[in-house]
């Protein structure tokens, strides 16, 4: 789930060890946050107070996979 202010709230399941990414509109990576493996449900907040506006995405990435989403820092 993603919720778009000035934070984005990312909600994982069961996963694994799991990067989350947030990269500009040339694919720059503008943070990044590790974490560790998730055991049932957890909801991580992602702050963006400090992104200009303009075109992001933000980038899941385990083992299972690697999920890219877009949004937009008004």
């Amino acid at each position: 789930k993603y919720n778009i202010q000035n934070k984005i709230l990312v909600t994982l399941n069961n996963s694994e060890n799991t990067l989350i990414n947030l990269l500009d509109i040339s694919g720059k990576i503008v943070q990044t946050i590790q974490l560790g493996a998730v055991n049932g449900t957890t909801q991580v907040v992602v702050s963006i107070d400090d992104l200009t506006a303009g075109v992001y995405f933000i980038e899941l990435v385990n083992s299972k996979g690697k999920q890219v989403k877009k949004f937009v820092k008004k």
